[in-house]
């Protein structure tokens, strides 16, 4: 009896081993089919097996930021690089927004335009990349991996970018506006190259100065220079209502436009002549500075202007250094016309005159008046438009195992580009420029995708 009953246990010990080994290869086989389903396309397809097995077992959020087994998360070089293009048509939109509406929109709806702009085409580009190459698994601020709720909420995302961007610009402007005021005196100086001979002839450039005196008080003051290769003062300072300019030129010699600025600006802290609070300079050129380089930079001078409060306006006639005549206006405060024709130089004069420039968080702030207080604001108000549109863009790539990554990524990002635009133009950089490099550094996106070990599968299987 003892014998028998000795077998009959190692029987049922054995059956009871075979059924957990059964037990287990079942297991493992129905774990196989669940991750293979996931290999096999199911990204983004809300199936009964994703739904029950990696999107609520499995899933990174949940499982302290790991994948699964036989999933590795690896750099998407391709997202990286797709959404770098998308932060430069951004740019492109956005700067020809800006030029068409900049002398007619309200500064603060502008710009939250045009940081509305970036976020529609990057968080749009991230949204159809993560569905398309089916990286897109859950919202990662409500966990559910229903599209349309995430499209939702990124178009309230939009509204905030919108509204976050108006709202700061209108404090960063906030100086601007209670330090504008209109000019006191107008110092005119024009451009007598050789060039002139051939781009304004008949002398239009000293019409257009007449004109834009014509409707000037009496008592109104202005000064006129002439330059080429020197500068010469062809009208003292005096007022409107001792007479209008008679003047013609020589045309003749090189376009010295560094040293005439110098010249002006020299003169005026000399005492040569006296402009009251808030001369403005108008600067009349067709051609290219002869006398910039790299050991005759003009920034230092321009920087003299700023901190004496003379704004310099810019006129380029023709083929003149665009880039050199816009560096200088948004230097100083002043603004920039562009003209093709002499014959459009007395409408040009005349805006480069009453035209006023107002800073914003996408151009040179030349006003010195708490300098480092707007510095800081310009810094801490880009730096969280970055934060705020790399986290839509964390919403539209719908990846939990990516998410460190790319809210570290963004957060170092969007501080550099703040920085760089504050630094660098402070420093005379090109205000373009830095906008194109901080839309880069807010658009190109770090993030991870998962990539499957069929080695590792087939352990699991």
């Amino acid at each position: 009896m003892a014998g028998r009953d000795s077998r009959n246990r190692s029987s049922s010990d054995w059956r009871s081993s075979t059924d957990s080994r059964n037990r287990s290869r079942s297991s493992s086989r129905s774990r196989g089919r669940d991750y293979g389903n996931d290999r096999g396309g199911s990204y983004g397809r809300n199936s009964s097996s994703d739904r029950s097995g990696y999107s609520r077992g499995s899933n990174s959020s949940r499982s302290g930021g790991r994948s699964p087994a036989g999933v590795s998360v690896k750099m998407n070089w391709l997202f990286l690089l797709i959404t770098l293009a998308a932060g430069i048509v951004a740019w492109l939109i956005g700067t020809l927004v800006y030029s068409g509406m900049v002398d007619t929109a309200s500064r603060p709806w502008l710009i939250g335009l045009i940081f509305l702009i970036l976020y529609v085409i990057v968080v749009l580009t991230v949204f159809i990349f993560s569905n398309i190459t089916a990286v897109f698994r859950e919202n990662m601020l409500t966990g559910s991996p229903d599209k349309g709720l995430t499209a939702l909420i990124l178009l309230a995302g939009a509204v905030i970018v919108f509204f976050l961007a108006a709202f700061f610009q209108w404090l960063y402007g906030l100086s601007a506006s209670a330090k504008q005021a209109g000019p006191t005196s107008y110092v005119f100086v024009i451009d007598d190259s050789g060039s002139m001979t051939a781009n304004d002839p008949d002398g239009e450039r000293y019409t257009a100065i007449r004109e834009v005196l014509r409707d000037m008080d009496s008592d109104f003051p202005y000064m006129v220079y002439g330059f080429s290769n020197d500068t010469t003062v062809l009208q003292p300072m005096t007022t409107v209502g001792k007479g209008l300019p008679q003047l013609s030129g020589a045309s003749d010699g090189g376009t010295a436009i560094r040293g005439a600025l110098k010249q002006v600006l020299e003169d005026y802290q000399s005492g040569v002549w006296k402009g009251g609070d808030s001369p403005r300079v108008i600067l009349l050129t067709d051609g290219v500075a002869g006398d910039i380089g790299l050991f005759r930079p003009i920034n230092p001078v321009l920087k003299q202007y700023a901190k004496a409060r003379i704004s310099v306006s810019t006129v380029g006639l023709g083929d003149a250094d665009e880039n050199l005549m816009r560096s200088i206006a948004e230097s100083t405060g002043g603004v920039y016309i562009d003209v093709s024709d002499a014959t459009e130089l007395s409408a040009a004069m005349k805006s480069a005159a009453v035209k006023t420039s107002a800073h914003d968080l996408l151009s040179v702030r030349y006003s010195s008046h708490l300098g480092w207080l707007y510095g800081f604001l310009r810094i801490l108000f880009l730096t969280i438009l970055g934060c705020v549109i790399g986290l839509g863009a964390l919403v539209a790539y719908g990846y939990a195992d990516t998410a460190n990554l790319l809210l570290v990524a963004t957060g170092a990002t969007s501080l550099l580009g703040a920085l760089l635009m504050e630094l660098s133009t402070g420093l005379g950089a090109s205000a373009g420029l830095m906008w194109l490099i901080l839309w880069i550094l807010y658009s190109a996106t770090a993030a991870g995708k998962p990539v499957y070990d069929p080695g590792r599968m087939a352990d699991i299987r």
